[in-house]
């Protein structure tokens, strides 16, 4: 079920609470949003709760329990959810729940479990077409490969999610992806990359408002990432050196209106705006800068915001350095507060740090000896901290190595298991045709051959009936093993004809037959000597000779194919008589027989 079907869906069921809901969303109010999911859901009974409406319902009210921080309520959620969908057998319902709990596990930083479940949904997602969801899911991807280090590859999941976004058209996610990707590079310190792709999200963020003001309203979500992309714009400008760009946005932004932003980007701005005027050394415009940041009230968690605290301590110097006291301690407050809001509390070295700083200035030891020490317990728990992330990063990697080595041996198992199948289902087939013994073909694949088209449109046809003689006796006098030796050399005998037109069979017992399709009479003659230089040559290499009774029939134009069998049969059966009597025994193996 799309966003689309669930909204309209429960407008048709529940229209107050729909009102509601929406009103919600657009404010950004996130208890607002969990009383009315909350409402609604208790008033569901299990039927309901199992329908594609209600386990939409559910997975919206697990994202929204885990942002206000019910995490254990939001994870069995999640659980719950994946459960119904996968009992249900909507594989949409199951490609979005495995979304939800690979979302949830990655904030929960269980990486290995929420790859997992990530991959099941795009597996899902990609089959059934649903774009935007292989886009998000790439994403939350991207954040497993951020966890374990894997910078390289969040940057090609990234790219491949902003590609899939342009596909789909959806332009809220292309500005996400763009932030996200500018965000990486200004992570990994390609700034010029970092500022090319905020520049394409601006351009971006400027075509939506301009298509959301054409049909009416600006949704939450633009209202949460422009003021990010300001403020990620003007941190890599400053950090470029293009702070004349940096001073024309903070311009921008006094000289127009506060804005209902959720996160106001105002103070961050003038404070880079301030730092961007003390490197082009206009010190007094710039102390109106900081003067107006400080004066900014504001709460920052998240990046880009929070970023602003990794450049604090320059601006702080600065003031230091003109012997602004106040304002410095003002810079220091805000670290510290911006550092325990975030509950980055390894953080709390760069406002320790800070602080060492002024009372060195201020030239109050103690306090700075102090300061120190208290930098250095938050240096030891952040090399710890760093240490732990590391070792995750590995075991996660470790984790995933053992399970895609798991899954090469399980399809490499499959594929032999496939091969096998196939192998005995050739040989089968093959024996169906061809004798196991000789590797001639079978009775059952001469009648085959008879209704055939070949065998129906020959012209004319020859044909020799062949006897191995004394075979019983052999196998009495010397066993199986040499009898069959003896039906080998006489099936090689036959083997040697490789012309298309040439059919070896084995008729059963001792009996063999070549077929000659459209031949004519003189190569009766010519197969016949062939045959018998060749079984001459076996005999002479053999200890037991295979003496053979030969006898064939042509037949041209109109002719019965099975009553040239039953003739070459006839006078193969007269040549073995004549090769048992005494007088045979001492003439040629064979006889020629004039079909005349």
């Amino acid at each position: 079920m799309d966003k689309r079907s669930y909204l309209s869906a429960m407008k048709k069921k529940y229209p107050e609470e729909h009102a509601l809901y929406t009103e919600a969303v657009k404010a950004m109010d996130m208890e607002m949003n969990f009383d009315v999911l909350d409402r609604l859901y208790r008033r569901m009974d299990e039927e309901e709760k199992a329908s594609a409406f209600g386990i939409k319902l559910a997975l919206d009210m697990a994202a929204v329990c885990y942002n206000l921080g019910d995490r254990e309520r939001a994870l069995r959620l999640g659980a719950k959810c994946l459960k119904l969908a996968a009992s249900s057998g909507d594989r949409d319902m199951a490609a979005d729940a495995e979304y939800v709990n690979g979302w949830l596990l990655v904030r929960e930083n269980r990486v290995g479990e929420a790859v997992q479940h990530l991959k099941k949904c795009l597996a899902l997602a990609e089959k059934l077409g649903i774009h935007k969801l292989v886009a998000w899911a790439t994403v939350e991807t991207a954040q497993c490969a951020r966890a374990n280090g894997d910078l390289q590859y969040e940057l090609e999941l990234l790219q491949k999610a902003y590609r899939v976004a342009a596909k789909s058209k959806d332009l809220m996610l292309e500005l996400y992806a763009l932030c996200s990707i500018s965000t990486l590079y200004n992570e990994i310190t390609d700034l010029e990359a970092s500022c090319a792709y905020v520049e394409k999200a601006i351009a971006k963020l400027k075509a939506i408002k301009k298509n959301m003001r054409i049909s009416g309203g600006l949704p939450g979500s633009v209202n949460a990432l422009e003021p990010q992309l300001m403020v990620r714009y003007a941190i890599v400008c400053y950090r470029c050196g293009r702070c004349e760009e940096a001073l024309s946005l903070a311009e921008q932004v006094r000289a127009g209106p506060a804005g209902k932003y959720p996160v106001n980007p105002r103070k961050a701005i003038y404070l880079i705006a301030s730092l961007s005027l003390f490197e082009r050394g206009e010190n007094e415009k710039a102390l109106e800068y900081a003067a107006l940041g400080i004066e900014e009230e504001a709460a920052y968690r998240d990046a880009p915001y929070y970023e602003i605290v990794y450049l604090t301590y320059r601006l702080m110097d600065r003031l230091l350095a003109l012997g602004r006291f106040g304002e410095a301690l003002k810079i220091i407050e805000f670290t510290a507060e911006t550092v325990a809001n975030r509950g980055a509390m390894t953080d709390l070295r760069l406002s320790w740090r800070m602080y060492a700083r002024l009372y060195e200035v201020a030239g109050e030891r103690d306090k700075r000896l102090e300061a120190l020490e208290r930098y250095m317990e938050c240096m030891e728990a952040y090399n710890h901290e760093r240490s732990e992330q590391i070792y995750r990063g590995i075991r996660n990697q470790i984790r995933l190595d053992e399970e895609v080595k798991r899954k090469e041996r399980q399809k490499i198992r499959q594929q032999m298991k496939l091969s096998k199948a196939q192998a005995e289902r050739e040989a089968a087939l093959y024996l169906s045709d061809h004798d196991a013994l000789t590797g001639l073909y079978t009775r059952s694949r001469l009648n085959k051959d008879l209704k055939s088209e070949l065998f129906a449109n020959m012209a004319s046809c020859g044909i020799i009936y062949f006897d191995v003689n004394d075979l019983k006796l052999t196998n009495d006098v010397y066993g199986h093993e040499v009898g069959d030796l003896l039906l080998q050399n006489a099936a090689k005998s036959l083997k040697i004809f490789d012309d298309e037109r040439y059919c070896a069979y084995r008729m059963g017992g001792d009996e063999f037959m070549l077929v000659i399709c459209n031949c004519e009479d003189y190569e009766l003659d010519m197969a016949m000597e062939k045959w018998h230089a060749e079984i001459t040559r076996l005999n002479e290499e053999a200890d037991i000779k295979c003496a053979v009774a030969a006898g064939f029939a042509y037949g041209a134009g109109k002719f019965d194919i099975e009553a040239l069998m039953r003739k070459a049969d006839e006078r193969m059966y007269e040549n073995k008589r004549t090769l048992k009597s005494r007088e045979g025994r001492k003439a040629k193996m064979y006889e020629v027989y004039d079909p005349a």
